[in-house]
């Protein structure tokens, strides 16, 4: 609550202009992206902070959510600007235009000036949100209501470009504007023009927390992308072909897969046993993945070889979807090929559920090391024990008929 709170605004520097840039391009001295707040250099303008203040109290965002459910009916059609009463004992009344005349000597209020001002005497209902208000009322009834709001640092909310605003950016424009229209309107918990501003204000303050929310957390938020460190994506998909030649316990994994499933620690083999530079390993593991070098040449050569000493004591697992059972995903060892298909063994068919017409699998890089690859292995042991082949499969009479002849 801290962060969109009035408690830290007045240690920050206004923004007071809705206007982003001036002629020529630059920042406008006062708006979102002032040099003069924000500073000028990168590191300046990722941590410098602002604040806009406002001409009106407004709920604080995470009070407001809680209202929202406790009193959805309500505050939507206070929102609609249908004019309503709070009673003596906190209750909101909505009334309809032709029954406005009967309030039996209550004011009137239109919008939420009058239902800000008099929030902590709502009667608030016995509901999991009215709970959680009751007990915010009482612990800090002085985070209820904010009357600034902070601008978090300019590289974190980037123009998109000259006619689009990021989500965050407008709000913040807008509840600009909207204060600034605030100055010359009467304050009057019945005006009807004043109600509309603090309601649009209300609605920025909840735009800008849904923003901000979204960009601290989900998939690609800052708290993933810069707390939590890189996420490593170990996986690959990629079609299957059957390959007779393959034995029954390996898999048989592209080499631009592999450089990129054991991207770690195939770079550290080539800068350190083959003396690349690292961002010359980098190039030329990027260009292997997406097939600008060609088996035959000499980088190729040399990352195949790094590639053969790395992974022959490393594992993969492969899942075939849909997963309906235990052969579906499976431990092998690998064997690197130089197409852009994975190579299964034929006598896999029948677990995969494969029939080599474009079916594809994920292999999966195991990570672990010690106790859990000896379990690995040992579940690729099994393998040669556990295949299940149909009788009538060509393939299992063929070597059948193999085996007589050799006997």
């Amino acid at each position: 609550m801290r962060i969109l709170g009035s408690e830290d605004c007045s240690k920050y520097p206004q923004v007071t202009s809705d206007k982003l840039f001036v002629k020529g391009g630059e920042p406008h001295p006062d708006g979102l992206f002032s040099t003069v707040i924000f500073g000028t250099s990168p590191r300046e303008r990722s941590e410098r902070f602002g604040s806009i203040h406002f001409n009106t109290e407004l709920i604080h965002p995470e009070v407001w959510i809680l209202l929202k459910r406790a009193f959805r009916k309500k505050l939507k059609a206070i929102l609609e600007l249908k004019p309503y009463t709070i009673t003596d004992t906190g209750d909101i009344v909505i009334y309809e235009d032709d029954t406005v005349e009967s309030t039996k000597g209550h004011q009137i209020f239109i919008g939420l000036p009058a239902l800000i001002s008099r929030l902590q005497e709502l009667n608030l209902p016995d509901t999991i949100s009215g709970n959680i208000l009751k007990k915010i009322f009482n612990i800090a009834p002085f985070a209820l209501k904010i009357s600034c709001i902070i601008v978090i640092p300019p590289e974190y909310r980037k123009v998109i470009d000259e006619f689009t605003l990021d989500p965050l950016n407008q709000a913040y424009v807008n509840l600009i504007k909207y204060s600034k229209n605030l100055v010359s309107i009467p304050k009057d918990f019945s005006n009807e023009t004043y109600a509309r501003y603090v309601n649009l204000m209300q609605l920025q303050i909840e735009q800008i927390y849904e923003a901000l929310s979204s960009k601290l957390g989900k998939k690609m938020g800052a708290i993933r992308m810069y707390l939590l460190g890189k996420r490593l994506d170990f996986t690959a998909r990629g079609v299957i072909v059957g390959d007779p030649k393959i034995p029954i316990d390996t898999l048989g994994v592209p080499v631009r897969i592999a450089v990129k499933l054991f991207e770690p620690w195939l770079i550290r083999s080539l800068t350190l046993e083959h003396h690349f530079k690292t961002d010359e390993a980098v190039d030329i593991i990027t260009r292997i993945s997406m097939g600008f070098t060609k088996p035959g040449h000499i980088a190729y050569d040399t990352v195949k070889e790094a590639l053969k000493e790395i992974t022959k004591d490393r594992v993969v697992l492969a899942k075939r979807d849909p997963a309906l059972h235990r052969l579906s995903w499976q431990a092998y060892r690998i064997q690197l090929v130089d197409d852009n298909a994975i190579h299964v063994n034929p006598l896999h068919t029948v677990g995969m559920n494969a029939d080599f017409d474009g079916d594809t699998i994920i292999s999966i890089i195991s990570l672990d090391i010690g106790q859990n690859k000896y379990e690995l292995t040992c579940h690729i042991s099994d393998l040669e024990r556990a295949v299940v082949v149909l009788d009538e499969n060509e393939l299992v009479r063929g070597v059948e008929f193999d085996d007589q002849e050799l006997n």
